[in-house]
């Protein structure tokens, strides 16, 4: 699975802070698009050049979000 990231200037929109958490890649600030969640064949995808571990909550407290609605 993964969830498209689109620059803050790009997104246009306000985010919503916990379904679309901003999060920071090589300086530049990034909305997860969790509402376009794809499943994506690992052969598609190019190398890892991060981690949002350290994020972890706020990615599990969006995807409850987008399944659940709480």
């Amino acid at each position: 699975m993964v969830v498209p990231l689109v620059t803050v200037k790009r997104y246009g929109a306000r985010p919503i802070t916990r379904l679309n958490p901003v999060v920071k890649v090589k300086g530049v600030d990034y909305v997860l698009v969790f509402q376009e969640l794809a499943a994506v064949p690992t052969s598609a995808l190019g190398d890892a050049f991060g981690s949002l571990a350290s994020r972890r909550s706020d990615l599990v407290a969006a995807v409850d979000l987008l399944f659940t609605g709480i």
